[in-house]
């Protein structure tokens, strides 16, 4: 398949194993999201993704233990990156001789990745779409693990087929540089459509996940059609930092023009492309904080720096015994 194609595969937006989706035959504007569930029916139904994640009602877990990202430090062969633009959002994904992967921090199974992509809104007050206490963030990132081991079919028939790591970026005055290589590429795909190969010789995936391990769980679905119930969501507590350029960068990439029409220039920006919170449903949100038996919810980057040493020592111990081991020593399946 190639980019000119158009038919785009989706997981959480690109590939979901059964049903192909064609992004621009659907209506991506937040507001229309509403009308997916008479195409897409189990889009209105329950245990649907995104939620608003409220403090008051989550469960402490404290058997639950930090989510490990395996190989999260390597990089592709000549730094050599995917970056696409497909029409609704920007997706980033690599040929990897070890696939980064997700396990540990109570998941299901063990998850490699696939892309991650971004959602955003053409203003700065929302544009996440998970909320955390009532509060929106303008960027939400999704880093997407699929199921090891397993097809495509086995995938969409299991309870947790994938799992999503979702991150949020905060607004701030100065620029996020590990996510300037990202955002600097963003003028090669402008054309909804266009997939080029970027080299990002100063970009991991590790640099651009939040220090402190400290998330939420719970099991929910995509959140583009076909909606379908089968994500282990993990949201990071900590947001990460993003300046106003590094967000133009985003809302600077076009989406397809409605009338199918080459001419990139006169289509609309890729705007609002965030679906709303949906119903709880009964289900139980869970929640993974590192400092739990010693501390209060405010937790930031400056205040880590405060923390005694033997915190630290619990944090980073785990860290240094497996930066001695081999790689893709947890690839096994």
């Amino acid at each position: 398949m190639t980019p000119s194609d158009r038919l785009l595969l989706i997981a959480a937006g690109f590939f979901n194993g059964l049903r192909l989706v064609r992004l621009e035959d659907l209506s991506w504007e937040n507001v229309q999201s509403e009308r997916w569930k008479d195409e897409y029916p189990v889009c209105g139904r329950s245990h649907q993704s995104p939620i608003n994640i409220d403090f008051q009602t989550v469960t402490e877990d404290y058997t639950m233990r930090p989510i490990q990202f395996i190989d999260y430090d390597e990089v592709p062969p000549g730094h050599l990156w995917r970056l696409e633009n497909n029409g609704y959002t920007v997706k980033l994904s690599a040929d990897f001789p070890c696939s980064p992967q997700l396990q540990g921090g109570s998941l299901h199974a063990k998850y490699s990745l696939v892309q991650i992509h971004f959602h955003w809104a053409h203003v700065d007050h929302y544009g996440s779409e998970h909320h955390l206490d009532g509060r929106r963030y303008p960027l939400e990132m999704h880093l997407v693990h699929l199921r090891r081991n397993k097809s495509a079919q086995e995938r969409a028939n299991d309870e947790i087929g994938y799992a999503v790591v979702a991150v949020f970026f905060e607004l701030g005055n100065v620029a996020n540089h590990q996510l300037t290589p990202i955002t600097n590429a963003l003028q090669l795909i402008q054309a909804a459509g266009t997939v080029r190969n970027v080299t990002l010789p100063d970009f991991t995936l590790k640099s651009i996940l939040p220090h402190l391990p400290d998330f939420f769980r719970y099991n929910g679905s995509l959140t583009t059609p076909p909606c379908d119930v089968t994500v282990q969501w993990s949201v990071m507590r900590q947001p990460i930092r993003v300046n106003s350029n590094q967000l133009a960068a985003f809302r600077s990439l076009r989406a397809f023009h409605p009338d199918k029409s080459d001419n990139h220039t006169a289509a609309p920006f890729i705007k609002n492309n965030f679906r709303p919170v949906q119903e709880l449903g009964g289900r139980k949100v869970l929640r993974y904080r590192s400092y739990a038996k010693y501390e209060t919810d405010k937790i930031n980057v400056e205040s880590v720096a405060g923390r005694p040493h033997s915190t630290f020592f619990y944090l980073l111990f785990p860290m240094l015994i497996l930066s001695t081991l081999s790689a893709c020593t947890y690839q096994r399946p």
